[in-house]
């Protein structure tokens, strides 16, 4: 836990930060995934903008290869909570709570929701994913009324994309809380444009290996641009995860084998290369000396990957699914494309297409910056995000949903 009280009297009439105590609530680095970089950014950016805030920690080991063991899971789940609750009797009455969409995570939130609702403490949730209408079907039909209810406890309910607004549908009198932010880069950066090479174009996947990410597929894809006699290199940079939607993976280890061996039976040993686990500066550079991002995901908590910003950001046409928040991002034919879940010959069809035309390559790398810069940079995501937090004038003039679209 970490604590930055800094004096902050107002002079521009805007609501004092000195007399708000701001209690945060989400997953930090390690492990460094989008959601925890994001995170840790939002948290420091607040800290140095003079905010008073106490910050929990929410990471658990979430990507652990054995699971938790109950007992400990539940220890581990008493302690955030109670720590939530002391600082709420210590007087932080403005909450920015990450949520889960799995039901242990939904018990720790509903515990924190309703012991500040008690004292009155403005509450703003933010879903990171884009499965919450998922995890509630899921559940019976007095779990679903908790769920209702505890929402409902709620001031703002923060979505990452249009698409995504509907997942509170269950709920109608939840539809004024809720508003629109796409996720932004995590750092300043100007972006920059590439130049197509010439020749063999370097392809990019970071993200986590998680079957329904579409690696699989990709991996397809290049064995029929060989065969066409496309050259290319391409990129895997994440850890196997074993996922709840896995349909042929049993463990991670066993991920990494079966990849390892289509790679070898493809013959694809002399285009591909997988990285491991990336971040930093080793990141950056992998992303600056890529060409083309591809995602082609249909992973069941997807929400709005930051990987693909971050591509945009490095003037990386983008290859995806058309998929939860992602539509928000991508402009289909401007800055990428978009493809049908697990079909290898039309993600071979657009990368052929960028290597061999030059023109329509450079273009959608120029476009891709754009529309990073005009929507997806640090400062506008923060803009749009601390009045929320804040409670500020954007919110009480009804900032909601139909005021953001950050994509096409």
């Amino acid at each position: 836990m970490s604590n930055t009280k800094v004096d902050t009297s107002s002079k521009s009439g805007k609501i004092d930060r000195g007399f708000r105590r701001h209690l945060l609530i989400g997953p930090l680095p390690p492990p460094a995934t989008g959601q925890s970089v994001s995170f840790d950014r939002l948290q420091r950016e607040l800290s140095n903008r003079g905010w008073e805030c106490r910050v929990i920690n929410l990471t658990r080991g979430a990507w652990s290869a054995s699971p938790v063991p109950s007992v400990a899971r539940a220890l581990k789940m008493s302690g955030l909570v109670a720590s939530f609750c002391l600082n709420i009797l210590k007087g932080y009455r403005s909450v920015y709570l990450t949520i889960a969409q799995s039901r242990s995570g939904f018990i720790r939130d509903a515990l924190m929701i309703w012991f500040a609702a008690t004292f009155r403490a403005r509450l703003v949730v933010h879903l990171k994913g884009g499965n919450y209408d998922g995890f509630y079907r899921a559940q019976p039909s007095w779990v679903k009324g908790l769920i209702r209810a505890t929402l409902l406890r709620t001031h703002q309910i923060i979505v990452l994309g249009h698409g995504l607004v509907d997942m509170y549908s269950f709920e109608p009198q939840l539809s004024e809380r809720i508003t629109v932010v796409a996720n932004g880069l995590p750092e300043r950066f100007e972006g920059t444009r590439k130049k197509h090479p010439g020749d063999a174009l370097r392809i990019l996947f970071l993200s986590n290996l998680i079957e329904s990410k579409g690696y699989f597929c990709l991996l397809e894809a290049f064995r029929i641009l060989k065969e066409r006699g496309v050259k290319f290199h391409a990129f895997f940079a994440g850890e196997f995860v074993k996922s709840v939607d896995d349909e042929t993976i049993i463990t991670a280890q066993g991920a990494k084998a079966e990849f390892m061996n289509r790679v070898e039976r493809y013959g694809l040993e002399n285009n591909i290369k997988y990285l491991g686990s990336v971040s930093g500066n080793k990141k950056w550079k992998l992303l600056s000396d890529c060409h083309v991002f591809t995602l082609p995901t249909r992973y069941v908590n997807e929400g709005q990957p930051v990987s693909i910003i971050e591509a945009m950001a490095y003037g990386c046409p983008v290859i995806t699914t058309k998929y939860r928040a992602i539509p928000d991002l991508v402009a289909d034919g401007e800055s990428g494309f978009f493809v049908e879940y697990n079909d290898a010959d039309a993600i071979a069809d657009r990368l052929q297409e960028l290597t061999e035309d030059v023109s329509l390559y450079e273009t959608m790398s120029h476009n891709a910056v754009e529309h990073y810069r005009n929507n997806f940079t640090l400062d506008a995501h923060l803009e749009r995000i601390l009045p929320i937090i804040e409670g500020g004038p954007q919110e009480q003039a009804g900032y909601n949903a139909k005021h953001f679209r950050g994509g096409s």
